[in-house]
This record gives structure tokens, sequence and C-alpha cells, in this order.
């Protein structure tokens, strides 16, 4: 049985007590008055702790969803970040491309920058390597014989040239000897020169003895007892040598009227009396062939 149904009862019983005074009356009912006031006191104080209890629940799993929320919003802000990154790099990109025309013309250019930087440092190590050689000749046709004296043999070239004192050299030698089918082939003669003049000399008086003596150079020349010809031309770089191959095929097939080298460096002729043109590769020699009619832009280079 309840407090309250309890306190009921007793203060019925004692109200219909045949001896109950008002004054008794009164303290009865004060008295389950404050019964009822300690119940109640009770029973609110239970059901703000419940309520307060559930409110601490509810503000905790609030608090939960909120710090998730803020985590998702900071993680959505970074991506609406990188997503205008991104379309400012697209502008970008795009201002790019309208400005070349288009992805492939870009490729394009950057191929042909590629190409024309290969053509440069083509061209340079060529200027380099022609600087090398520039003071160079090829001796070709002197036997090799045990003892023999290199520099002795230039001279003795020089005075049958009439050419004294010899245009001075820096050194004379033979290059390896180099095999031809079943046989060894005597090695060329590179001579030297202190400067591009002196070899110039030598290779004047050559000229001029072909056009008085009407004949080509000879062992004679330098004390062999054999009319074999020996021959004296321009060193050449690899680049310059295959374009003076083609030059020369060429001008056998009467494509060209004459072929000529200068301080190392190709030289041909299109028509009988024509300037000697400077041909740096093997395409211009062909587009020099095929646009013979085309107005001579070449000189000679000294």
């Amino acid at each position: 049985m309840s407090a309250a149904k309890r306190l009921r009862e007793r203060s019925n019983t004692e109200l219909k007590a045949p001896d109950a005074t008002s004054t008794q009356m009164l303290q009865l009912i004060n008295a389950r008055f404050d019964e009822q006031k300690d119940i109640l006191s009770k029973e609110l104080r239970e059901s703000e702790a419940r309520v307060l209890c559930n409110l601490q629940e509810k503000f905790q799993a609030m608090a939960a969803e909120i710090s998730n929320l803020t985590q998702r919003v900071t993680q959505l802000e970074n991506e609406v970040k990188k997503v205008d990154e991104l379309q400012q790099r697209v502008q970008e990109l795009g201002s790019q491309l309208s400005a070349k025309g288009s992805a492939s013309g870009l490729v394009g250019q950057l191929k042909q920058q590629v190409v024309d930087l290969d053509a440069r440092l083509a061209a340079k190590c060529n200027a380099e390597e022609e600087a090398a050689v520039a003071t160079n000749l090829r001796w070709h046709g002197v036997p090799q014989v045990e003892g023999e004296n290199l520099k002795t043999l230039y001279h003795k070239l020089c005075f049958s040239l009439n050419l004294t004192p010899p245009p001075p050299v820096r050194t004379v030698f033979r290059t390896r000897p180099r095999r031809s089918g079943q046989t060894i082939v005597d090695p060329v003669i590179i001579i030297k020169f202190e400067h591009v003049l002196a070899k110039a000399e030598l290779l004047r008086a050559i000229g001029a003895y072909r056009r008085n003596n009407k004949k080509q150079l000879s062992l004679q020349l330098i004390g062999f007892e054999s009319p074999a010809l020996i021959y004296l031309n321009e060193q050449l770089t690899k680049h310059n040598y295959d374009i003076f191959k083609e030059a020369m095929r060429c001008k056998k097939h009467n494509r060209l009227t004459g072929v000529l080298t200068r301080r190392g460096v190709v030289y041909v002729k299109l028509s009988d009396g024509g300037e000697p043109r400077y041909v740096q590769s093997s395409h211009e020699l062909s587009e020099l062939i095929n646009d013979a009619g085309g107005a001579d832009k070449s000189t000679f280079r000294e």
C-alpha cells in the first residue's frame, strides 16, 4: 500500500472519531498536506532527474552528430577548394590551347623545336670538327716502307713542285692500316699544317703542276721508280665526306658539273661557269639539284 493511501485512510479514521475537535482536524489536515507535499516533491525530483538524464543523453547524441557534420562540412569545403583549383587549371590550359590553336598544334610545335635543336647541335658539332681538320691534308697512294721518314717525303714533294721552302707543318703521320678484300691497303698519310694558308699554298702548287704539265702527281716526284699516281685531298669530317661522296655520284650522272672542297667543306657547280655553291647537307644538295633554275643565293666561303 502506498504512503498516500495509508495517509488518507488514517486521516479518514481520525476524522470519524467522535471526540475530534476543530483544532485536531486542522492539525490533521496540515499534516496531510505536508505529507502530500513531501510526496509530490520527491516525485518531482525523480521526474526532474529522469528528464535531465534523457536531455543529457540527447544532447550528447546531438553533439556527436554536430561533430560529424562539422567534419563533413570541412571535407566538403576542401573538395570545393580542389574543384575551384581544378577549374582554374582547366581555364589556364584552355587559354594556352586557344593561344596555340590546338593540342595537336602545340605538340607539333614542340616536335619541330626538338628537330630544330637537334639540327643546330649537329651543325655546331660539325663546325667544331671542321675547325679541327681545316689545316689537314690526306695523302693517298704512297707505299709504306720500313724506316720511312714521312716528313722527308713531304719535303721531296714540295721540292718537285718548286715550292721552297716547304709550307710549315705541325706533324706528318700515317693512319691505321685497313684491309680491302684479301689485301692490306697502305695507310693514308695525314699532313697537319701550321695554318690554313700553308695548306692552301701546297694545293695551289699542285694545281699549277697539273695545269703546266697536263698530268697528275705520281710517285716519281718523291723518289719512287713507279708511275703510280698519288693524291692529296683535304681531310673532311664524316658528315662532309658523306656529302662529298653523294656530290661525286651526282657528278658522275651528269647532274653536277663540278665538286670541290675548301677548308674542309664541300662546294658544287650546277653548270659550267657557275659559281661554286656551299653545301651543308645531302638534303640541301638534293634541293639545289632539283631547283637548279633558282636564284644563286650561295657564295664561295673563303
